[in-house]
């Protein structure tokens, strides 16, 4: 049985890959500034999860908490886990982070 692939993988991604990297960056200077980030939509969406919207908007400043972001950024093993709890990092959510 073969599984049908969206038409648009490789920039789905591309994307998804690119995002991560630049989440990681986000927190490692969030951390060593003290600063908060904030999640934001960083690609436009026809059909919005629910999900979605109510993590838009959501910010996070405690270090243990961004720490704990960055390692499951950094652990392929937990972040496609099924009990990963960064809703905002899932594929093609089209949510990213900002510093706030």
């Amino acid at each position: 049985m073969v599984k049908k692939m969206p038409s648009n993988i490789r920039e789905m991604l591309a994307f998804s890959d690119f995002n991560r990297y630049y989440m990681r960056a986000i927190l490692l200077r969030a951390i060593d500034e003290r600063k908060s980030v904030i999640v934001y939509r960083a690609k436009s969406s026809v059909s919005e999860r629910v999900d979605s919207k109510l993590l838009i908007n959501q910010s996070f400043s405690i270090k243990s908490t961004l720490t704990q972001m960055l390692n499951i950024l950094r652990n392929y093993k937990i972040l496609f886990n099924e009990q990963n709890t960064l809703l905002f990092c899932k594929p093609n959510s089209g949510l990213s982070l900002k510093l706030f």
